[in-house]
């Protein structure tokens, strides 16, 4: 085959799976919406979401912790060594700004969990509740019928202009997450001006990004079965150190690669809440891992 053909062909096949890659996120909006005038957002679109809030979040940290020491495990706040026992294993080699990390996706995937972010309790405590009802009730396949009354109503709620307002009024909540953070250091740690807006703008984001999520068919969920000293699986799991060894074939015969900090749970898609069914991974969990022998 001449090497002109063998390109032909090439451009061809290309063009065949751009066409298949927009017919895809097409049906997937067209399966997400429930007609409330809001455009659905991909899996796809979901996934650079993710990727862009974790770049925001470990940048911001990185700032924020430079050449800052941690205090001692008994003189930190009582919240942040509960997390930490948790989600990091002692003397894990963690660094201080991937611990602030761990404390700041531990705020944002209760923001995740929520069935609504930002409204009041006692409002979610009533929609949530009636929700569970019509879940109980649903005999359709996937739970179809209260998956659309659940996505139908957050949409509806996501287009009202208090709801914008209330999204973005999150100043005390980042007020509070930063107080908490200044405790952690040895030394006072100066938040500027720009390092707090930009916290702020950070955790708008977040709050918007999980009200989006609520807007969709399927259920969007924190995925929980992720702890310290699992055994760490580099399809489903994301190595925020990049260890090395992994590609070492030899070495990894020799060494079991274990988890010693989750830094970031996973976000998985799946067909109603309970369900164990995963339609897609949205994000992987983020962990730091370390090598024990086989």
């Amino acid at each position: 085959m001449s090497a002109h053909r063998l390109q032909r062909y090439q451009e061809a096949l290309e063009a065949e799976a751009e066409k298949f890659s927009k017919l895809t996120a097409e049906h997937i909006k067209s399966v997400n919406s429930v007609g409330t005038g809001l455009e659905p957002i991909t899996d796809e679109e979901f996934k650079q979401k993710f990727q862009k809030l974790h770049d925001q979040v470990g940048q911001w940290c990185r700032k924020a912790f430079r050449q800052k020491e941690l205090r001692p495990f008994e003189e930190l706040d009582k919240y942040v060594q509960n997390v930490l026992q948790h989600r990091a294993q002692e003397d894990c080699g963690i660094k201080f700004a991937q611990m602030a990390e761990i404390i700041l996706w531990t705020f944002f995937e209760d923001i995740f969990l929520a069935w609504f972010p930002g409204f009041p309790k006692e409002v979610v405590s009533h929609i949530k509740g009636l929700n569970d009802h019509i879940l109980c009730g649903d005999r359709s396949n996937n739970k179809d019928r209260s998956e659309f009354w659940r996505a139908y109503t957050a949409s509806m709620l996501f287009q009202m202009d208090s709801t914008t307002i209330m999204l973005n009024s999150c100043e005390e909540d980042a007020q509070i997450i930063l107080r908490l953070l200044t405790t952690m250091p040895t030394t006072p740690l100066d938040i500027d001006d720009d390092s707090y807006l930009a916290f702020v703008d950070i955790l708008r984001n977040v709050r918007r990004l999980a009200a989006e999520l609520r807007c969709q068919r399927s259920i969007y969920e924190v995925e929980q079965d992720i702890h310290v000293h699992q055994p760490y699986d580099d399809a489903t799991m994301t190595d925020v150190q990049f260890s090395a060894g992994l590609d070492d074939d030899e070495e990894v015969e020799k060494r079991q690669a274990v988890i010693t900090a989750v830094i970031a749970k996973g976000i998985v898609k799946r067909p109603y809440p309970g369900s164990k069914e995963v339609y897609a991974v949205i994000s992987k969990p983020r962990v730091k891992i370390a090598f024990t022998n086989v």
